[in-house]
């Protein structure tokens, strides 16, 4: 996570309206967001490292995380005038967010994955997902850092694939690289 916040800063630098993101709600919905998955795909992590165990108590914070950011997206939408919609959705940056935080994911995923190589898994597959939607939702809360995309349906679709791709591409490398 530190080579990527490194990359973000140097990079990027942090966002141009920071003093005044952090007084804003949407700022913080998207960091509690990205925490809230983060920390939830870690402590499926915690659990999953260990042979034949389950994180049932993480799958159910993540999918109701997933579940209030997407009323919360949809609410903003609707509410929204028609002619707002669009920029909700797709803000300035939609065309290369995604990458962004998807490339940004990479240490990170290396990082956890070489961790887990020192554990006992034996549910492959459903530990690399862990992992990849660790470091994407890491990946993403350092992203923020320097995003200043603050409509949540944005942040929900835009974060979301990326974090969503994160976890299957650790889905699909978990088997290969985590068996034991």
């Amino acid at each position: 996570m530190l080579v990527s916040s490194a990359v973000v800063l140097l990079a990027w630098g942090p966002r141009s309206d920071w003093n005044e993101a952090l007084f804003r709600i949407s700022f913080w919905m998207k960091a509690a967001f990205t925490a809230t998955l983060s920390l939830s795909g870690y402590a499926a992590l915690l659990k999953l490292a260990r042979p034949e165990c389950t994180a049932p108590l993480a799958a159910r914070a993540i999918g109701t995380t997933i579940l209030v950011m997407g009323i919360t997206a949809g609410l903003q939408l609707a509410l929204a005038q028609p002619g707002a919609r669009l920029p909700l959705v797709f803000g300035a940056t939609s065309g290369i967010c995604s990458w962004l935080i998807m490339a940004l994911s990479a240490p990170i995923l290396c990082g956890t994955l070489l961790a887990l190589r020192f554990t006992a898994p034996t549910r492959l597959r459903l530990t690399g997902a862990s992992a990849g939607l660790t470091a994407g939702a890491l990946s993403a809360a350092v992203y923020a850092i320097a995003c200043d995309e603050s409509g949540m349906p944005f942040v929900f679709l835009w974060y979301g694939l990326a974090i969503t791709a994160v976890s299957l591409f650790g889905a699909v490398i978990g088997p290969r690289l985590l068996r034991w």
